[in-house]
């Protein structure tokens, strides 16, 4: 239950994925960003381990606003893709969202929710697309906040 933002949302937890002293704790808060890291930790350098999936919230945008976006990122010196791909409608219940990639360590999924208070963006490297689609599947409101989801 995320009470600041006004919903639910069921993350992967597994005793197994070796929660201690070198893999993270089961989530994450992001730091200077509104969000929070979360699922099974990958290793990303010796010794330094993170999680594969991130919630991350944005003050509310337009569909025009997001897809300049992500024209930036994907043209980015980063890693930047073959080619553009253009964001595609996403089915979530009744709520407009849209799926689609951009460079970063990896080519990151990421999932945007367009909501009445803010945008919400379910991010994973591309092969946890599936894993993430069960993430975003979870997303709930609670009477906490302003937002309306069906």
């Amino acid at each position: 239950i995320d009470e600041k933002h006004g919903i639910i949302v069921d993350l992967p937890y597994n005793n197994n994925w070796g929660y201690g002293i070198h893999v993270p704790a089961p989530y994450q808060e992001l730091h200077g960003i509104d969000g929070i890291l979360f699922g099974p930790p990958r290793e990303i350098s010796t010794c330094t381990w993170t999680h594969s999936m991130q919630i991350t919230f944005l003050p509310t945008r337009t569909e025009e606003e997001m897809r300049q976006d992500i024209e930036n990122r994907q043209q980015s010196d980063m890693n930047p893709l073959a080619e553009l791909q253009e964001p595609t409608p996403y089915a979530l219940n009744d709520i407009q969202a849209f799926a689609y990639t951009v460079p970063g360590y990896c080519e990151l999924y990421t999932i945007e929710v367009f909501l009445q208070e803010w945008n919400i963006l379910f991010s994973a490297c591309k092969e946890q697309a599936e894993d993430l689609a069960t993430v975003t599947a979870s997303l709930r409101e609670t009477e906490i906040a302003g937002n309306e989801l069906p």
